[in-house]
């Protein structure tokens, strides 16, 4: 329960989901974890008591008003939600990567590879999203390269409110047919969960950066920039 809703995991409809202020009675034999709207953590059983709830802990009983629940979840759940807000740096990721060679004989002997990663580890305070893309091909009989490309991303964002967000971004590449020796780009700024379900996200964002390039004909260039993306 997480002060607005109560879902119930049943066997024979999945989840239910139950609006808090509709609930007139609760009772559960099994020990739950209550948090109040103050922070104060309760273990116990609880059965109601007119517009109050009884929960039986260790040292006793204690009574909450029902306006004073704010989370209410089974141990397992306590157990599975605290280690949500602390996972370690090598869990929870998400994501994937994909690996593409193609070679041609014949009139022409052509190499492309093609390689891209995306990946993200999101807990319920903040966010690391790390991704990058190369393309390389060529063509041995004429000694061209057609293509020979990378750029990569680190963005770290920390939620400020439930909606509000700041971030830091460090992104870079390089591109031979461009002369491009590489370009560096740190920035940071604000963005705002949208939409923000279990199943559907869309963050707006934007901010100030900074950008160094350089070339291999001897241009070398800084500039501040704006950044807006989704």
């Amino acid at each position: 329960m997480d002060g607005k809703k109560l879902v119930l995991k049943t066997t024979y409809e999945g989840e239910v989901s139950i609006e808090w202020d509709s609930v007139e009675q609760f009772t559960s034999d099994q020990p739950l974890v209550f948090i109040t709207e103050d922070k104060k953590t309760l273990i116990g059983t609880v059965k109601s008591e007119g517009t109050n709830y009884v929960v039986t802990t260790s040292q006793g009983d204690q009574t909450i008003a029902k306006s004073d629940v704010a989370e209410m979840r089974s141990l397992a759940d306590q157990a599975t939600y605290e280690k949500a807000l602390h996972p370690g740096m090598l869990e929870a990721w998400s994501g994937g990567g994909n690996f593409g060679l193609a070679l041609a004989r014949g009139n022409s002997e052509t190499t492309n590879l093609a390689l891209g990663f995306d990946a993200a580890r999101k807990t319920t305070n903040d966010a690391l999203i790390v991704n990058a893309a190369s393309i390389y091909s060529s063509d041995a009989k004429t000694s061209k390269t057609s293509a020979n490309s990378f750029q990569g991303l680190i963005r770290y964002d920390h939620n400020l409110t439930k909606r509000l967000f700041g971030y830091g971004v460090f992104a870079g590449g390089y591109d031979e047919l461009q002369d491009l020796n590489y370009r560096l780009m740190p920035g940071g700024g604000l963005g705002f969960h949208a939409i923000a379900t279990e199943k559907t996200t869309l963050d707006l964002l934007g901010g100030l950066g900074y950008t160094r390039e350089s070339y291999s004909t001897g241009l070398t260039r800084n500039l501040v920039t704006l950044t807006v993306g989704d």
